[in-house]
């Protein structure tokens, strides 16, 4: 437990390989004058529906970069993965919308936090009944899912419920049980048109 009590959750990157040559490296600060746009962080445990809202996201906003944080996860072995994730995303020059594991701890600490304008964060969330079924249906569980795997996420789920009200800035929920991805993406859009530009 840090100086933030039982409001800190590790979010665990597994699998670590390489550095996607593709991300590149951004130095701080940015140009004088650079305008900075807003970051959207979408986060949730696994099952929740992030990636599939990235997939419905990215043809609705052609002039915002949407980024899936999970093939980063998978080959970044670099020292702060969210500080890249954040640098490549401000020099995008766009609004983003970040889908990912991400908590307000994560970002807000960084230095990388002061090349955006302001961070809103969205976490989806699902009843524990309901999120096995979602991993179990994914392809490739009976290769890399397990219990240790099912039972962080479970975790991280329960805490998004329970703490997301409570984290700096606040969290806003998003129950996603029951419902199919088109009504999750209505009520992503209208999370989205709530906020200042």
């Amino acid at each position: 437990m840090d100086a933030q009590g039982d409001l800190s959750f590790e979010i665990v990157i597994r699998g670590a390989k390489r550095i996607l040559p593709s991300h590149g490296r951004y130095d701080l600060p940015m140009a004088p004058g650079s305008p900075r746009h807003p970051l959207y962080v979408v986060t949730g445990a696994s099952g929740a529906g992030k990636s599939t809202m990235r997939t419905l996201l990215t043809p609705l906003y052609p002039e915002w970069l949407v980024l899936d944080l999970d093939p980063w996860i998978a080959t970044y072995d670099g020292p702060d993965l969210h500080a890249e994730v954040l640098r490549v995303a401000a020099a995008s020059g766009k609004p983003v919308i970040l889908c990912g594991a991400a908590i307000p701890e994560n970002i807000e600490p960084k230095a990388e936090r002061s090349l955006f304008s302001a961070v809103h964060y969205l976490a989806l969330v699902c009843e524990d009944a309901e999120l096995e079924p979602r991993l179990r249906a994914r392809p490739g569980w009976a290769t890399w899912g397990d219990k240790e795997y099912l039972s962080y996420h479970w975790n991280f789920n329960t805490w998004l419920k329970t703490h997301a009200a409570l984290t700096n800035p606040p969290m806003t929920l998003l129950r996603t049980t029951g419902a199919s991805p088109e009504e999750t993406l209505r009520s992503v859009l209208a999370w989205l048109k709530s906020l200042p530009a």
